[in-house]
């Protein structure tokens, strides 16, 4: 049948039905206005070159088992759908234009072929239950969704289409094992490629670019890999528990967010490149996702964590424009891992508001004015990290019980942790104008080796311990402002002051090297309870140097560069300074005390080879300096032939041999 124009068929209201067991070849034939133009069931039929024009309800119906071979046929402005294809196998090319809804719809269709169509739709393709279909190389202009997988298609393959516009490119609702591929879709009002429930999906090589690239919603097991997305809101999402998908050598640029994870788990990002967006990967409530092997770049944040948890961000390479690199907030028990970072902005990583039992190894973190920021969180661990940052290296604000360790560290100021206290920084190297800085309390220093020019560890709280540490080449090399700090088995050395004390009470010094400084220990008034026990100091000017007021308002001691306000002129003399089992050696003074009235404790001390042993000028107490030895059997000069002391000092009964250890 060939070359016939059917209107109004009054026949089972088609223009030509064809039905079981039917055979026909229908070429070249217009079927308009009425409410089929070809109805078949259950036959095989062979249709060409004809139009279906303002059909009812279908320019052409293939149902119960029908097969059809449709090709250069034209559907336009037909009443549902240009081609509707129920329980049915077809081959269909043609163009589809203004249809009321589908320009093809497939239901519960097996093995049918839409290739090489041109549509101008509101859905382009639509199926229902069918699997195993072939949509390829077709044109797709829709106003709804160019795509749409519903309900249980599985197995389909979306190849080579190319969808623009309209509100979505692809809806794949609960359906498995669809392979999408080699598609283009552009300017998409919302999202180019959708997913909803269902799983086992893969979608690779397309191009895609909408408000959302590519959503995940409730759909686990899927594979996402060598595709291109623009998002103007988002590149990728995954939502509502999507779980185990599968994200590789993606290029993700100009959203808001890259890569969005919201409640959802076990993803896995790969080898992306993500450029240009807000927030590179971001997770909301994500759990055990895995961010491996990307590059991020030229984004305000690189990794965004909120409310989540054991997830881990490996191998990364992360170059933002303004802010932190990985932003952590209220998130817990993730691992970040060989990551390398660099920023001209505000900072490295950033790990705040109740982010707890972290844990960050082999990470390098490069420029911005802090490298790593800990704020209000506990229990993180730090290791094995080159920290760069402009003005902090390590920033760690109302913490508890942090650890770092085994970190190279550098910055204006190295570590400075302000508030909170519990924490551990061990086996470290630290590099900046300021080494260390401590204000708050009960913190542990260990093992370090800080390098600085003006202050190496700076102590402002109380209860902290600084040991097994070097401190070379400084001005101070550790100043003390609060209590009951210890200083313990430390080797410093080449400074202008090794220890200066400045207030507080109850420091301890003990088991300690100092040499080759020009004050081996200072203690300024408003100090009391210091003890220095089993120290050796040596080459200095003054080894221990107690200053008390001086009435003035404004003295500089021009040897130390060091200032003296007024607000430590007014306070007591420092008191209760013990000096026991320690050894001074090769100092132009050992001790020297001066103005105030002193009090201390001298005792079982070597000072056999400075050139005055003891010194107590302009004070009004006597220093206790017995049970000392002075290097002659006879005591100090001027009473023996010992090293020399000078003014209130009580030296008797001094120690005729050096005391023992």
């Amino acid at each position: 049948m060939q070359d016939f124009t059917i209107k109004f068929a009054p026949s089972y209201r088609a223009g030509i039905w064809v039905h079981s067991g039917g055979e026909a070849t229908i070429k070249k034939c217009v079927l308009s206005d009425n409410y089929y133009g070809i109805l078949t069931q259950g036959a095989d039929v062979k249709v060409e070159d004809c139009e279906f024009r303002s059909n009812k309800r279908y320019g052409l119906a293939l149902l119960s088992g029908s097969v059809g071979d449709v090709s250069k046929c034209g559907f336009f402005e037909n009443g549902i759908a240009g081609a509707f294809v129920h329980d049915s196998t077809t081959k269909i090319d043609g163009k589809f234009s203004n249809n009321g809804y589908y320009g093809v719809y497939l239901g519960n269709s097996r093995e049918c072929v839409i290739e090489k169509c041109k549509f101008e739709e509101h859905y382009g393709v639509f199926l229902r239950k069918s699997d195993f279909n072939t949509i390829k190389n077709n044109r797709i202009s829709s106003e709804r969704y160019g795509i749409v997988a519903l309900l249980g298609s599985d197995g389909n393959t979306i190849a080579e289409n190319t969808v623009e516009g309209g509100y979505g490119g692809m809806y794949i609702w609960d359906s498995e094992k669809n392979e999408i591929e080699k598609n283009e879709l552009r300017d998409i009002d919302v999202v180019g490629i959708y997913l909803r429930g269902g799983g086992g999906n893969v979608i690779t090589k397309n191009d895609v670019s909408g408000y959302y690239g590519i959503e995940l919603y409730g759909s686990s097991h899927n594979t996402i890999k060598d595709c291109t997305v623009l998002g103007e809101r988002a590149g990728i999402l995954f939502v509502k528990e999507s779980e185990e998908n599968t994200m590789g050598k993606c290029r993700i640029s100009n959203g808001v967010y890259g890569v969005y994870v919201d409640n959802s788990a076990g993803n896995t990002i790969r080898d992306c490149s993500i450029s240009s967006s807000f927030i590179g990967v971001y997770f909301g409530n994500g759990y055990e996702n895995k961010v491996d092997s990307n590059s991020i770049s030229e984004c305000t944040y690189g990794i965004y964590l909120r409310l989540s948890s054991s997830n881990g961000i490996s191998s990364n390479e992360i170059d933002t424009s303004e802010y932190s690199q990985v932003l952590l907030i209220g998130s817990s028990n993730n691992e970040l891992r060989d990551n390398k970072c660099l920023t001209d902005g505000k900072g490295g990583i950033y790990i705040g508001s109740d982010s707890n039992s972290n844990t960050i190894v082999s990470d390098s973190y490069e420029g911005g004015d802090a490298g790593v920021v800990v704020i209000a969180s506990r229990n993180n661990r730090i290791s094995d990290c080159s920290i760069n940052g402009s003005e902090v290296g390590v920033y760690v604000v109302e913490s508890t019980n942090n650890i770092l360790e085994n970190c190279i560290v550098n910055g204006d100021t190295g570590i400075q942790l302000d508030g909170g206290g519990g924490n551990v920084i061990r086996d470290c190297v630290v590099e900046g104008s300021y080494g260390v800085v401590l204000d708050g309390d009960e913190n542990t220093l260990t093992n370090l080796k800080v390098s600085s020019i003006y202050k190496a560890v700076d102590i402002e709280g109380s209860r902290n311990v600084v040991e097994a540490s070097t401190l070379p080449l400084t001005q101070q090399s550790i100043v003390i402002h609060g209590s009951s700090n210890i200083l313990r088995n430390n080797k410093i050395s080449n400074s202008i002051t090794g220890i200066w004390i400045t207030g507080g009470r109850g420091n301890n010094i003990v088991e300690s090297e100092i040499h080759e400084c020009q004050y081996g220990i200072q203690i300024w008034n408003k100090t009391k309870d210091t003890y220095i026990y089993n120290t050796t100091m040596s080459g200095a000017t003054i080894g221990i140097f107690v200053l008390g007021p001086t009435g003035k308002s404004d003295v500089r001691n021009e040897e130390i560069g060091i200032e003296r306000s007024s607000e430590y002129q007014s306070e007591a003399t420092p008191i209760n300074t013990t000096v026991l089992n320690s050894t001074l050696t090769n100092n132009r003074m050992d001790i020297s005390f001066l103005w105030g009235e002193p009090t201390a404790s001298i005792h079982y001390n070597d000072l056999s080879e400075g050139f005055i042993g003891v010194s107590a000028l302009s004070v009004n107490t006597t220093i206790d300096a017995e049970y000392n030895w002075w290097g002659a059997e006879d005591g100090p000069s001027p009473h023996g032939h010992g090293v020399r002391v000078v003014g209130n000092v009580d030296y008797e009964p001094w120690l005729k041999s050096p005391p023992e250890g």
